[in-house]
Order: structure tokens, then sequence, then C-alpha cells
């Protein structure tokens, strides 16, 4: 800081003049410039978040709504795991790629690539009959708009 000091001290009074002037102008001038630069392209990004997020919500209310219509979802013959999820299935006309049970009261379920909105639909009939999604993968496949899902499926005791 002694060096910054001497090197002040070391300027003609012109000089000091001048670099003093340099600072006001920067404070006065750059500083506020600066500021709203800075303020305006937080609050464009701001915009553009909120409009991802209220998109997002309008998403999730629409497949949180679809289906309320219908009293419950399909049952099984024999009120099963495997038949619940089986008869849910059908119901949203989803291809099943493979199913297994691993107990009497829990079943791995993979489906070929289809809609999500169909994909959510089946969870949402599956909870209604009685049984709960403990694990799922969702996975885009490839380029177009369908995913591929696998569950695993708890049924209640």
């Amino acid at each position: 800081m002694e060096q910054v000091f001497a090197w002040w001290r070391a300027r003609t009074g012109r000089e000091q003049r001048l670099v003093q002037f340099a600072a006001i102008l920067i404070f006065i001038f750059f500083l506020p410039v600066w500021a709203y630069v800075a303020a305006s392209s937080f609050r464009e990004a701001a915009a553009a978040r909120l409009a991802t997020a209220m998109e997002t919500e309008r998403q999730v209310a629409l497949i949180g709504n679809v289906g309320h219509e219908r009293a419950a979802a399909p049952q099984g013959d024999d009120g099963s795991v495997r038949a619940r999820v089986m008869a849910a299935a059908q119901a949203a006309a989803l291809t099943t790629a493979r199913i297994e049970a691993t107990d009497p009261q829990r079943v791995r379920i993979a489906f070929e690539p289809a809609d999500s909105l169909t994909i959510y639909r089946w969870i949402e009939a599956v909870g209604r009959s009685g049984a709960q999604v403990s694990r799922s993968t969702i996975v885009r496949a490839g380029d177009s708009e369908l995913v591929a899902a696998e569950f695993e499926v708890v049924g209640s005791p």
C-alpha cells in the first residue's frame, strides 16, 4: 500500500486531478451503466425462466387432471398386482416389452416406446388400483417425442 501512496505523491497536481476526474467519471457514469446492463440481462433471464416454469406447471396440471373422470382403475381378474398392472397397461393401450413378478406383491414392467402422457396416465391408474410405483426409469427414445419406461410396482398388502 505504501507503494501506491508513493506513486500518488510522485504525480504532479495536474496528474492527480486527471486521475481523480477519471475515477469520478467511472463512479458517476460507467458504474450505473454497468449496473443497469447487469440488471437488464438478469431481468430478461428471469422472464425466460418464468415462462419455462409456467409452461411446466401447465403441463403438470394437464397430466394431473387427465383421467379424473374415470372412477377407478381397471382391476385384474384375480386381483394380483401383476393383473392390476397389466389391466392398467391394456386400458392405456401400452405395449408391454417385459413383465416380471419378483414376489407376490412386487412386479417389474417395461414398456415399448410410448407417449409420455400415456405413461403418466398408466401411473395414475396403477395408483388408483391400490398399487404403488416404487421405482421408475423413463428415458426419451431417440429423437422422437416417445419415451421408453420401466417400473417396479408394489401392491398393497
